[in-house]
């Protein structure tokens, strides 16, 4: 959220249903995900860096209110 209030894209969640995950930029980096939303997730940090790497769940330097 901006210090105004609103909010700004930082990440994009790809969401898979089925047992095998597509392929992404020449490797598998989906993660599983609970039911009944999807089998696999792909959580990509587009427009905010994040030091853990750009496919992990979770970026240390931001939070949520």
């Amino acid at each position: 959220m901006k210090n105004n209030g609103s909010y700004k894209l930082v990440a994009i969640e790809y969401l898979h249903v089925g047992k095998t995950p597509p392929m992404f930029a020449g490797a598998i980096h989906y993660h599983p995900f609970a039911r009944p939303f999807a089998d696999s997730a792909l959580h990509v940090w587009a427009w905010k860096g994040n030091p853990s790497g750009m496919f992990e769940d979770f970026n240390p330097n931001l939070s949520s209110p």
